[in-house]
């Protein structure tokens, strides 16, 4: 007879597993041409929940690089007229379902513009190898608005827990040209942070879609240059 110990720890196993892999049974994954990604987006209820109008659209994340500061990440848009907006804590929550992933990109290099204007060969990321365990991992981008709107303070939650603050990082993104661009800086702890952006990495994202229906099309074919014609969404999330 199993014991009652082995028991309890099998029902508390059971109900992690359940709890985690709850996303992927309702998940519904699917590629989208980036036309029709650009059609339907920046249409979300986050301006209707007081989301300041200039953080709205449909952002490239041209540049996003990966963990190893080469690779481009497989995360290449985000539309955060689809992210959820607190009005009374300034803040803005953007799960998986306001993300556009990368879909069976070449394995051929691509050139990549550093911000100092140095050029380097990139590889991409495939954001099918990464779906499920982000989701899994209920990985969300959370923002702390500041009260001149000018940036967020960024957290990175991963099963409710700030992956930020555990490593005592410090992210922030910086509205500019109006939100025409977003720009994402990150460094490695606060005493770096205060030294402000000379001792930052960052990279810009480009809103390719605006709350009005601009679309920038040089932008748009910036993206479509690195990344081919589709991307891949999730909904039901």
């Amino acid at each position: 007879m199993m014991c009652r110990c082995c028991m309890y720890s099998c029902a508390v196993l059971a109900v992690l597993a359940g709890v985690l892999l709850a996303p992927l049974a309702s998940r519904e994954a699917r590629v989208l041409a980036i036309d029709e990604l650009v059609a339907q987006g920046a249409q979300g209820e986050a301006l209707a929940q007081g989301m300041p109008k200039e953080w709205t659209g449909l952002y490239y994340l041209e540049n996003n690089e990966g963990p190893d500061m080469v690779t481009l990440s497989f995360l290449i848009g985000m539309d955060t007229s689809k992210c959820r907006f607190d009005a009374a804590r300034r803040e803005m929550t953007c799960g998986m379902d306001a993300m556009a992933l990368s879909h069976l990109p070449t394995d051929a290099p691509t050139i990549r513009t550093l911000p100092n204007g140095m050029q380097v060969h990139a590889t991409k990321s495939n954001g099918l190898t990464w779906l499920d365990p982000l989701l899994a991992l209920r990985f969300t981008y959370i923002a702390q608005l500041s009260e001149d709107n000018s940036e967020g303070r960024l957290k990175l939650s991963v099963l409710g827990f700030d992956l930020l603050a555990v490593l005592g990082a410090v992210w922030k993104a910086q509205l500019r040209d109006g939100g025409s661009v977003l720009r994402r800086c990150s460094w490695s702890n606060e005493s770096q942070a205060e030294k402000g952006l000379e001792t930052a990495a960052y990279y810009d994202a480009v809103r390719i879609k605006d709350a009005d229906g601009n679309i920038d099309k040089d932008a748009l074919r910036r993206m479509k240059d690195v990344w081919g014609e589709n991307v891949m969404t999730v909904a039901g999330v």
